[in-house]
């Protein structure tokens, strides 16, 4: 595990083996219970096993885990350009509206050469995802006959960019 930025209160941490996820507390985490992950700890901990290596960023302020995203690796054949899948962000209620997501997200384009897809599960999620650029995936081509990507969005190359050089301005220290 490597701090990878920070910012007044918080150290943007880049997990790397399933070991790295004990050694932050991990609570108030609620939204994906609904989905099924019960025990976030144990969750973190099977993605952390896959291969390749998922981006896994944690928001970590004291030994607290506060926010985090997972971004895995799309693997489709006929796809040449990479394409990253976004699986998602979350940050405790106590601490949003401080741009924590915006930061994840800029900070996760860094590790995900070619394209970075979501597909929102909420509106709030969705309004998030557009007001950070994303567009309709039916709008690039190359993903015109993976149906089962359709409702999916993707962030135009030139927006992940402008993300990346904002990356200075949103921390107070960068280690990428």
């Amino acid at each position: 595990m490597k701090v990878i930025a920070e910012d007044s209160d918080f150290r943007y941490m880049l997990f790397e083996s399933p070991k790295d996820v004990d050694t932050v507390r991990i609570e108030n985490f609620g939204f994906f219970r609904i989905y099924g992950v019960n025990e976030y700890r144990d969750t973190f901990k099977v993605w952390l096993r896959k291969f390749p290596r998922p981006i896994f960023i944690g928001v970590v302020r004291g030994d607290e885990m506060v926010a985090w995203e997972y971004t895995d690796h799309l693997k489709e054949e006929g796809i040449t350009t990479p394409v990253n899948v976004l699986r998602a962000i979350e940050v405790r209620e106590d601490y949003r509206q401080r741009r924590i997501g915006k930061k994840l997200l800029a900070l996760a384009c860094i590790y995900t050469p070619g394209y970075l897809i979501t597909k929102p599960i909420t509106k709030r999620s969705e309004e998030f995802f557009r007001k950070m650029g994303f567009v309709e995936i039916e709008k690039y081509p190359i993903f015109s006959k993976f149906h089962y990507l359709r409702g999916y969005l993707v962030l135009p190359l030139s927006r992940k960019m402008d993300l990346i050089f904002e990356i200075p301005s949103l921390f107070t220290k960068v280690s990428v």
